[in-house]
């Protein structure tokens, strides 16, 4: 039987430099490059793009723009990528939109489509996120046969928020490469580790808040990603004693992997999520989190990680105290971390994905 040929675009590839969108779908290439046994030969029509992850993948012929290039922002680029592919013909094809910009082309009306739902976030907090590449997203939803969820918690609000669906709904959470055990434990961790943005409903004045509120001394918080601090972050940290070490870093991956492995804990006080990727991570790397208490997080991390109400800076410091104070709870919700990890993996992911697109093929 031949393979069904699944053929991805390149919305997400050129909108991400880097970042857990456009890393889901290189793993999920992958992980169909490396077991033919699961069904799916991926295409890549994409011939520009931005995005890091690409080049790992022996797949396709494109160009990634440097960062800060003339074209970078170039609408030209997205033109180029949206041009017909000719491809060979090796059985069925699946078209998969990585991102919802796009409506599916009615040029291609006898190839069944799929779109990856991040999130519904602006949908949900109107109030918090901007609608501008959100545009098409209800109608895309709507006309595609098949949307694929990260997690349970992105279907509930897609079913709360979008009717008319006409499509399958399958979810496909997302995952991580595992990590031995015997790598995990450094008893020299030290730290807080917060990444990716900071603004709006990720709360990240919660997490200042609660520094305030208690007394640690010769502690680092390092923030990861989302970009240098503003003026209005610098303003807010200032208030922090001297005693704090405050820093900021945009790393590669190989980085992050390292700061998750020598940080104390790592901390997110998001007031919503689509999964919580940089959660997971740290856990399959062993480090401790503590993690804002709404569903999705409850659903990736379980009973792996300690929770404090959203915008509850007082519990919050909290936890942090009881954490940075005992080791040996370090070592335990780490180890429980590393433990409830192994049950989001990439592969799996790949594995319920095909699944899901066998739904298309019948």
């Amino acid at each position: 039987m031949n393979p069904l040929e699944v053929v991805y675009d390149a919305q997400i590839f050129y909108r991400q430099r880097r970042g857990g969108a456009s890393r889901l779908f290189v793993e999920l290439i992958r992980e169909f490059l490396l077991d033919p046994d699961l069904g799916i030969h991926p295409t890549v029509e994409i011939r520009i793009n931005r995005n890091l992850y690409l080049s790992e993948l022996p797949i396709g012929h494109f160009w990634t723009i440097p960062e800060g290039h003339v074209l970078d922002r170039d609408q030209l680029v997205g033109f180029a990528n949206r041009l017909p592919f000719r491809r060979v013909n090796r059985g069925p094809v699946i078209e998969h939109f990585t991102y919802h910009e796009r409506l599916p082309n009615p040029r291609r009306s006898d190839a069944p489509t799929v779109v990856t739902l991040l999130d519904m976030i602006p949908e949900l907090h109107s109030n918090e996120v901007g609608h501008e590449s959100h545009r098409n997203k209800t109608a895309c939803l709507q006309q595609t046969d098949l949307v694929i969820c990260i997690s349970e918690t992105v279907k509930d609000d897609l079913l709360c928020c979008v009717e008319n669906i006409s499509g399958h709904i399958r979810v496909c959470p997302l995952g991580v490469r595992p990590v031995t055990e015997e790598r995990l434990f450094d008893q020299s961790r030290r730290g807080i580790l917060y990444v990716g943005a900071r603004s709006h409903y990720k709360r990240f004045g919660v997490l200042v808040d609660a520094l305030l509120d208690s007394d640690f001394e010769d502690l680092e918080l390092l923030c990861v990603g989302g970009g240098t601090f503003t003026s209005a972050e610098r303003s807010l940290l200032a208030r922090l004693p001297s005693s704090i070490t405050i820093t900021q870093e945009d790393v590669t991956d190989d980085r992050l992997s390292e700061l998750y492995r020598s940080s104390a804990v790592l901390v997110s006080t998001s007031m919503a999520e689509g999964f919580g990727l940089p959660a997971l991570e740290a856990m399959a790397a062993g480090c401790p989190v503590i993690l804002s208490d709404i569903a999705v997080y409850r659903e990736v991390a379980g009973s792996a990680a300690r929770y404090f109400n959203v915008d509850d800076a007082k519990g919050l410091s909290a936890q942090l105290s009881e954490l940075l104070n005992h080791a040996e709870l370090r070592q335990e919700l780490g180890s429980l971390g590393w433990q409830r990890s192994q049950l989001f993996t990439w592969r799996k992911m790949a594995e319920r994905t095909a699944r899901a697109y066998q739904l298309l093929s019948v």
